[in-house]
């Protein structure tokens, strides 16, 4: 028994002055500032807390700021939560956030990674994003057809369970889009989707809608392709990023009362979340799924 002991005790030091060599490198880096993390499980205590995720992240982000490191495991992490270091991501570095960790669940449920929300950056990414623009109503890639699928469904079920929700909630908003419904297909039995252009306010509640309510909180996670620099950050080869889309939402900086529901805010105002305007991101491929549904 006392062998036992001696043996797992050599065990765990032996370990810890591994995992101790191993992050050094990582160490000697500026990174973004966070938590303090604990050994092997790093920060993953601090998400067991029975809140959701992006409820924590925004927590973190106020103390830490809109770009901070955690560690969950042995994994590297960076959780952003401003539009301008999104568009970083996104946009002005976007080759090197461009792939996708290779998770379990695109290995099992997304056919080894053959979906366009799970496949690393690469010639087939690149196809897959030509038929995804191109050929939406195209049956050649199972996977693909399942993404629009199930983007398209949850997406627009959400949106008009969360829409109806907020005006159930404030029935000014819910008196304006009815009526302009009404007027709008006054009569009519059957209409086209030019009717649809012509309800211009039910746009802004959907609009309003994706601010308070993303279909993803989180986007789905990018990787760092190669070492770069963010905000005068370093962030090193593999870490994953997150980016925290609830929070930006919902950020005062950028929002006027940001936790009421008022369509009028997107009145005469070209934001949109085609991911043209940063402080309104949403998931691309959720995006692309919703209009073909």
């Amino acid at each position: 028994m006392e062998l036992l002991f001696i043996f797992t005790s050599l065990v765990l030091f032996l370990s810890f002055i591994l995992l101790l060599r191993k992050q050094s490198k990582i160490f000697n880096k500026k990174l973004p500032p966070g938590p303090w993390k604990l050994p092997f499980i790093g920060n993953l205590h601090q998400l067991m807390n029975g809140r959701l995720p992006h409820y924590t992240f925004r927590d973190l982000s106020r103390k830490y700021g809109p770009i901070f490191h955690l560690r969950l495991g042995e994994v590297s992490h960076v959780v952003v939560s401003s539009p301008d270091t999104v568009k970083e991501i996104m946009k002005i570095q976007d080759l090197h956030f461009s792939t996708r960790p290779q998770l379990l669940f695109g290995e099992i449920i997304m056919y080894s990674h053959s979906d366009i929300g799970t496949c690393p950056y690469g010639d087939y990414w690149r196809n897959m994003r030509k038929v995804c623009i191109l050929e939406l109503l195209s049956t050649k890639i199972f996977s693909y057809m399942q993404d629009m699928f199930i983007a398209g469904a949850e997406t627009s079920s959400a949106i008009i369970i969360w829409a109806l929700a907020e005006m159930i909630r404030d029935p000014r908003t819910m008196a304006k889009a009815q009526f302009e419904v009404r007027q709008v297909l006054k009569g009519k039995t059957i209409f086209e989707d030019t009717d649809l252009e012509e309800l211009k306010y039910l746009k802004l509640v959907i609009k309003e809608m994706l601010r308070l309510h993303p279909p993803f909180p989180l986007l789905l996670p990018r990787e760092c392709r190669e070492e770069t620099r963010i905000g005068g950050y370093t962030i090193p080869v593999k870490t994953r990023v997150l980016i925290n889309a609830w929070a930006i939402g919902r950020d005062p900086e950028y929002w006027h009362n940001p936790e009421s529901f008022i369509p009028e805010r997107f009145d005469n105002n070209h934001i949109d979340f085609r991911g043209n305007h940063f402080p309104l991101v949403q998931e691309e491929e959720c995006v692309q799924g919703s209009y073909s549904a």
